[in-house]
């Protein structure tokens, strides 16, 4: 199945906005979708997050309209841009991103394909407070292994030389 775009939910999308690397999103997607529901939840953000307002200006050259909750996404009572990502996804050929974790499950008993901000998954409880990165490190460093870089196995096997992007 060819994938036809990224769903993106509002999480990752403000996380991206913060870190001013919308474009990384551009670069690695097929293509983008974003539910009217998820815009509005970041505009609703503007107020304490001032990087809220780029990430929505910026989605909204990825806009589509809301669709009808179908009853087996309905049921688990997700947020409403939550929900609206996974019923689009429904639709076929596209992943959702996201990184809610009761999301992140109604996904993955629905068979569909996923991916999250790699903040979410870059646990540092164990280090000393003063050790801990800071989120801006964090992402810096995290986002770096998304950058579309040359694979080494495809150089040295003669292959094709395209670009892969390494998670």
């Amino acid at each position: 199945m060819r994938t036809e775009a990224w769903v993106m939910d509002a999480s990752p999308l403000i996380l991206f906005s913060r870190v001013e690397r919308l474009d990384l999103i551009e670069r690695l997607a097929p293509a983008v979708e974003v539910p009217d529901t998820v815009i509005h939840e970041v505009l609703n953000g503007v107020g304490w997050d001032k990087s809220a307002l780029a990430g929505a200006d910026w989605a909204k050259r990825f806009r589509v309209p809301d669709l009808s909750l179908p009853v087996n996404v309905e049921r688990w009572n997700l947020d409403s841009g939550e929900s609206q990502v996974i019923s689009h996804c429904l639709r076929g050929g596209r992943w959702a991103v996201l990184d809610d974790q009761a999301a992140r499950r109604c996904v993955q008993s629905l068979g569909l394909l996923m991916i999250g901000s790699l903040l979410k998954h870059c646990s540092n409880a164990r280090l000393p407070r003063l050790a801990r990165p800071t989120t801006s490190e964090k992402v810096a460093t995290s986002l770096g292994t998304l950058v579309l870089k040359p694979s080494a196995a495809s150089s040295e096997n003669g292959a094709n030389g395209h670009d892969k992007v390494e998670f």
